[in-house]
């Protein structure tokens, strides 16, 4: 008799792990490791905006493509993250009295600004995979903070009249170090 409740306690316990489990193989649920091209490169630092990015599809061109406007994407983010707190800073340092217009006024120079810098963008790593007959295309795409700074400047100085460039530009350039 106690050899058959041990068996059917090891039968009743087998069902509840396997019905828990819900078929599936317990090693499918464990995290591996994957190398991702081109993304050891592709943080930002204090002279260049960085992006990586990758896309999947059943056409090589289209999987690069997406990659690179998703990179783009993220570098436009930092662009505009970056101006915006830049901006807010200068107008509290330089008490700037109507300070909701000033950001939204360098908000809109900045789009233009990244809308500029990012149109002939191309990718500095570039690599790609292939299974099943879908290919992965991985990209790292970078673009100098002085030149950004630059096209800024100049589309704030259009637009804002007595614009303290230097100061401006002290800020933008100190948010990184």
């Amino acid at each position: 008799m106690k050899l058959f409740g041990k068996i059917a306690l090891i039968i009743i316990t087998f069902c509840i792990i396997t019905s828990c489990n819900g078929g599936k193989n317990l090693t499918d649920s464990t995290p591996v490791a994957t190398y991702m091209p081109c993304f050891e490169s592709g943080k930002s630092d204090n002279y260049f905006f960085r992006a990586s990015a990758n896309a999947t599809s059943s056409n090589i061109g289209i999987a690069k493509e997406k990659a690179m406007a998703e990179a783009k994407a993220q570098i436009a983010k930092q662009i505009i993250e970056e101006a915006k707190s830049a901006a807010d800073r200068y107008a509290t340092e330089k008490q700037i009295t109507d300070k909701q217009t000033f950001i939204k006024t360098i908000e809109l120079a900045t789009n233009k600004t990244a809308d500029i810098a990012l149109k002939g963008l191309s990718p500095f790593c570039e690599k790609y995979s292939e299974a099943n007959g879908r290919y992965t295309a991985y990209v790292t795409v970078e673009i100098g903070k002085q030149r950004i700074f630059e096209e800024l400047n100049q589309q704030i100085s259009n637009t804002i009249p007595n614009f303290d460039n230097k100061k401006f530009g002290t800020i933008f350039s100190s948010f990184d170090k």
